[in-house]
This record gives structure tokens, sequence and C-alpha cells, in this order.
């Protein structure tokens, strides 16, 4: 595999700086009960979850009305269909440099179908960890959360949190307050919320707003 292609994971974040270039953009989609993100820097593109089996076809009929052809990063925060049942179609038509998974293995369709084509299109799967920081254009995404629960996937989840310049993102999957209350001792103060687990009542405990305090709050459903 080529050296250079491999992500650029730290163990610092502090230790990556970046000069700002260019305008970041955000894209929640309308999957419904779903998520979909879209995130593009300077024509560098990255995709958060896929939505759900029937969203696929939409999604990337639009992405290439968009103009992408490849993306840079993907995450799939966990192995729910309502946040990977189209990531089979986006491997199967974008080239992925990089594809970021839980290491959580469950048995649906849906998950064996991801797998399907990540193997078909040769692209690897690679599990961050947290603490970990990895770059879109001149955006720095830190991660601040990846699990391994079996028994609850929605604590698996991938939660990220996307710097560029003085504005801040926080992108949480489906993580519960469980999750949110092991994040209380990381900077997550982000002028944007991507509510958890759509904005049930499982996520989004006041003492994880209090720590974020979002100017905007985005609900997925």
């Amino acid at each position: 595999k080529n050296e250079t292609l491999k992500p650029i994971i730290k163990s610092n974040s502090d230790a990556v700086k970046l000069k700002v270039d260019g305008k970041l953009k955000v894209y929640y989609f309308d999957v419904g009960q779903a998520d979909a993100i879209v995130i593009e820097n300077n024509g560098n593109y990255m995709l958060i979850d896929a939505g759900n089996n029937a969203d696929g076809k939409n999604l990337v009929d639009y992405f290439k009305r968009m103009g992408i052809k490849k993306f840079d990063r993907v995450i799939a925060t966990h192995a729910h269909e309502d946040h990977i049942g189209g990531m089979d179609d986006i491997l199967n038509n974008f080239e992925v440099a990089h594809f970021y998974m839980p290491d959580v293995v469950t048995t649906t369709k849906t998950f064996e179908d991801v797998i399907t084509a990540l193997e078909d299109n040769n692209v690897e799967l690679e599990i961050p960890k947290a603490g970990g920081v990895f770059i879109l254009g001149s955006c720095k995404f830190e991660v601040l959360h990846v699990g391994n629960e079996d028994d609850d996937l929605n604590d698996s989840s991938i939660v990220v949190r996307g710097l560029f310049g003085d504005n801040s993102f926080l992108f949480t999957g489906d993580a519960t307050g469980k999750v949110e209350e092991t994040l209380l001792d990381e900077n997550i103060d982000s002028d944007v919320l991507k509510v958890g687990h759509h904005g049930s009542k499982y996520s989004s405990t006041d003492e994880f707003l209090a720590a974020v305090t979002p100017e905007y709050a985005i609900i997925s459903v």
C-alpha cells in the first residue's frame, strides 16, 4: 500500500496547527430518521454516515451532481442501518481514500454489504482511536470517542470534533448519555452540534449541553 495515503493520526492534537485556507462547507442531508453529512474544504470531501439502505442511490446521484468524485475521509459512525445503509452505494460509486468504522462486528445484511463493498473496491477498514487527529484540507478533526460496545452499538459511535479557524463542529453519531459523560473532561465546546441519537431522550444530557454550548444544533429526524 502507498504509505503516503496513510491517515494523519497523532495522539496530541495540539501538535497539529493549520493555517485556514478557503471556506468550510458542512451539509446535513435530509435522510429522515438517519444521518448523512458531507464536509468540504478546497475540493477535499469527507462523509459522515450514509443514511438508510433506501437513501443510497439518492445520495450517490446528489453527490455526483455536487461534482464529488472522491471522498478523502469517510466515517461510518457505527453499524446501525440508519447510518451505514447507503454506505455500500458510496463505496461502489466513489473513490474512498480512508474509511473509518468502530471495531464492532454485526451479522446484519447491511453490515455485510458494507464489508463486501470494501473488499470489492480494495478499501481498507481503518479503526481510529480516541485522541487521534486527522486532516481534511485545512480542517482538523479530533477523535474524541470510539467504542467497541457489542451490546449497544450506539455507544460504539465515533465522535469527532472539527476545527476550522475559530469555528468548531461536533459530530456525535448516536452516542448516548453514557458516552457524553466520558467526554466532559475533553474540550467539546463547539459552535455547531449534531445532536446525538436523533434528539432522543438517551442523549443530550444537561451537563453535556452545558459543556458544548452550541450556537446551532442539528437534529436529523
